[in-house]
């Protein structure tokens, strides 16, 4: 629920545009996921408790990839996050060839994507021109 509340409010720094929109609802499906996935357990009902999550992982890269190009401040930052969050998913993938730390991983990548979250708004809010200071 924080993650929405917050990709919602760094929406409101991004220019309203049909992208962007399309961006964040990305985004916000991730976010979803992960709420979906706090609700049901994973030794109730696995499927459930994955699936959204799998594919908000999946949408997530898609809002970010589309962000990162229409960006103009944040554009670097929102790039390496990505570039980080693919290099996390194919460790991911390999988890059935390889004894990865599964959980490791998974909360790795929640966590670049928080922290993303966290950076692009800061940046964005020290470009907005403050009232009075033009």
């Amino acid at each position: 629920l924080s993650f929405s509340v917050g990709i919602l409010y760094l929406y409101q720094y991004l220019e309203k545009n049909l992208i962007n929109k399309l961006a964040t609802v990305c985004i916000l499906i991730f976010a979803l996921g992960n709420s979906v996935s706090g609700v049901i357990p994973a030794d109730v009902h696995l499927f459930w408790h994955s699936i959204l999550a799998q594919i908000g992982m999946m949408t997530v890269l898609i809002g970010m990839g589309i962000y990162a190009k229409s960006l103009v401040k944040g554009k670097k930052w929102t790039y390496s996050n990505l570039i980080v969050l693919i290099a996390l998913l194919i460790l991911i993938g390999l988890l059935f060839f390889l004894p990865l730390p599964a959980g490791l991983l998974q909360r790795l990548y929640y966590g670049v994507i928080f922290v993303w979250g966290m950076g692009l708004t800061i940046l964005l809010r020290s470009s907005e021109i403050k009232p009075g200071t033009q």
